[in-house]
């Protein structure tokens, strides 16, 4: 031990070895939450938990339509489009990422990212959805996800918000609602309440997510990757394993009306 170890007060080497030990479990190895990047794979990979839907966004607006055409050839059978964000955006890539899902035979889910924190700003998002759905002429079987993930929705009040959300759909004759949310997400449980755990999508990333290690079975689907690779295609993809047929109950391969 050196000269200056040793004229240390008993509170100052306490610290010290506090100090060491908190550096020891920060350094060390813990499972990978939602936020991280997780080890990749191809799609179709068989020792990973079966990669039955992904979920595209204006990120892989480049996916072409052969490039859908690959996923129900590596056994994925659902796509989960985000068409909206908030009250105003609308994702440039969603009708054409639909269609293209269409045409490869896959189910057609979407989903709105939500942002509201009063039951005004909820009615507003509603409504931007809407008016896409409406426009678009979009099936009104299509199961509709709200991603509640954004700080900005922590309220103690978000299951009244996101209640009201649903019921401004459900006046249009948009029904088939689901919600997409994390082990991180500070009122979980609030959201899950809207629809029950079985039409909830829960989101956890494991570093090396396997097939003899599944998650969250007790929920609708686990989104267990977004770094999953596809043949072709230079950017990720998130996949999930839909555990109740969450993905396939709705419109199908059918997302629009003509």
């Amino acid at each position: 031990m050196s000269t200056s170890a040793r004229k240390l007060s008993p509170v100052s080497f306490w610290l010290l070895v506090t100090a060491t030990v908190l550096l020891t479990v920060v350094s060390a190895k813990v499972p990978i939450a939602a936020a991280e990047s997780v080890d990749s794979f191809q799609i179709g990979a068989t020792n990973r938990p079966s990669q039955d839907a992904v979920d595209v966004s204006s990120y892989q607006g480049s996916m072409n339509q052969g490039d859908f055409n690959k996923l129900p050839q590596r056994g994925v059978k659902s796509v989960i489009v985000k068409l909206t964000e908030g009250s105003s955006y609308t994702n440039p890539a969603a009708i054409k990422q639909m269609k293209y899902a269409a045409n490869a035979g896959l189910n057609v889910n979407i989903y709105h990212y939500a942002t509201f924190s009063t039951s005004g700003q909820a009615s507003s998002e509603a409504k931007n959805l809407l008016s896409v759905l409406q426009n678009n002429g979009i099936n009104k079987n299509i199961r509709i996800f709200a991603d509640m993930e954004s700080q900005s929705t922590y309220t103690v009040d978000i299951q009244s918000y996101l209640n009201k959300f649903w019921q401004t759909l459900s006046n249009s004759g948009y029904k088939n609602h689901g919600v997409y949310t994390s082990g991180t997400y500070q009122y979980r449980s609030a959201v899950i309440n809207t629809v029950g755990q079985s039409k909830t999508w829960m989101a956890y990333y494991p570093y090396h997510p396997s097939s003899s290690n599944l998650l969250y079975s007790s929920y609708g689907a686990w989104q267990f990757s977004q770094s999953a690779k596809l043949s072709g295609y230079s950017g990720s993809l998130d996949v999930s394993h839909d555990y109740q047929g969450l993905f396939t109950g709705g419109a199908g391969s059918q997302p629009f009306t003509y």
